[in-house]
């Protein structure tokens, strides 16, 4: 229980992280947005229009450049080509004369520049030309993007919202990868100081026993009546160090590497067929129904170790008389004991390593603690989902292997 709670406080801290970050950074994106519009909106009129008289001023220049090559005479020929590309108003003063070119500015709607140069002509020296230019869309501007606002806005909220939501996912995600990280560690090292007691007192144990035979002390003189039982806490060690090889192993690349499309069912009735001696030597029925088959992409020697453990628990934990029932359909494996219930608290710590249901922690029965924690260890490493419970004086494993298929 207190695992989950630790795993609920967790999983909470993160959604409040990630809502953290995802507000922060849509505001974040919005405000720097919004600012940026406002800049633009605020300074690109006065920007254009400093660049729309600098245009007016090299073209002017242009113009007094050719009017120098032209005579008096036909000089109101390019002044008014210049009223008309530049939406202009010229007024020509020479001597005592003065022409006028273009029509008036409309002063209600539009930003006008006025300029004056002296000018000559090809055949008269004096002569001094003003200009009125319209810039229309000086003026037009501020209205256009304020009229703009709220689409944009629309768009600027629409944008930090995806941006942000990305962002806070790849963080959440990069923070959970971290609590994985540190919590696999852990478990790491729970796992190593667990194996290093649970070595270390049956080895104790059976380097007595064999002292004790070397030098005949007691009723260990006898030789012949202990040794059997020396072999035997031999092969129970011999047992347990290959399981903890085998957790070991898990972690290697080439496991990942040897995988293939692995038949549940065949799985399954190679299992049960392994386990019938030993059901039918505890008085326990194994019952195998298979409905369906199911593939799974993983290796076959994990998947086949996973499943065996599931089975042989349930033949183990069984009293004799019991019912072992192992089912497969629509891709879902059921694995139902009967005769024995766990608790909330054992079923908790169902998975964890060494983890002995029984108080005794009789290896007779309990076995090497490893089962289950291995079962977990490789679903968890394929993504299959899994559970046990326990009720009405039974436990249930089941797992989601895939949808199945019909045999």
């Amino acid at each position: 229980m207190e695992r989950r709670r630790r795993h609920s406080d967790e999983s909470r801290r993160r959604r409040r992280l990630g809502l953290k970050v995802f507000l922060a950074v849509a505001a974040a994106l919005a405000l720097t947005s919004a600012l940026i519009y406002a800049l633009v909106a605020v300074a690109l009129p006065a920007s254009y229009e400093n660049v729309a008289t600098s245009r007016v001023h090299e073209r002017l220049d242009a113009l007094g450049a050719q009017l120098a090559e032209t005579p008096y005479a036909d000089a109101a020929q390019p002044i008014y080509d210049f009223c008309i590309e530049n939406n202009a108003t010229a007024v020509l003063v020479v001597g005592n004369d003065s022409s006028r070119f273009g029509t008036e500015p409309d002063a209600g709607s539009e930003s006008a520049v006025a300029l004056s140069t002296n000018v000559r002509f090809a055949d008269q020296d004096s002569g001094y030309l003003t200009i009125v230019a319209n810039l229309p869309a000086a003026g037009e501007l501020p209205s256009a993007f304020w009229s703009m606002l709220p689409a944009v806005v629309t768009a600027i909220l629409a944008a930090a919202v995806l941006v942000a939501w990305g962002v806070s996912r790849i963080i959440n995600r990069l923070v959970a990868d971290v609590a994985d990280a540190k919590r696999a560690e852990r478990q790491r090292r729970d796992f190593f100081a667990a194996v290093s007691h649970e070595l270390k007192t049956p080895l104790c144990a059976l380097k007595a026993q064999i002292e004790c035979m070397l030098y005949g002390i007691g009723d260990f003189a006898d030789r012949d009546k202990h040794l059997p039982a020396a072999l035997k806490a031999t092969e129970n060690l011999e047992g347990l160090v290959g399981e903890v090889l085998f957790v070991a192993g898990l972690e290697a690349d080439d496991l990942d590497r040897a995988q293939e499309d692995v038949s549940a069912a065949a799985l399954v009735r190679e299992t049960c067929d392994a386990l019938a001696p030993l059901a039918n030597e505890r008085g326990i029925v194994l019952d195998v129904d298979l409905q369906g088959d199911a593939t799974v992409r993983a290796n076959p020697a994990l998947m086949a170790k996973a499943l065996a453990n599931v089975v042989s628990n349930g033949v183990a934990y069984s009293p004799g008389g019991a019912r072992v029932s192992v089912r497969l359909a629509d891709g879902a494996l059921t694995v139902e004991n009967t005769g024995v219930e766990l608790s909330e608290e054992e079923l908790a710590r169902a998975f964890e390593p060494f983890y002995r249901a029984e108080t005794s922690r009789n290896r007779a029965t309990g076995g090497s603690g490893l089962g289950l924690y291995i079962v977990k260890t490789v679903l968890d490493r394929y993504g299959i989902p899994f559970s046990l419970s326990s009720a009405d004086g039974r436990v249930v494993f089941q797992a989601r292997l895939s949808r199945g298929r019909s045999i």
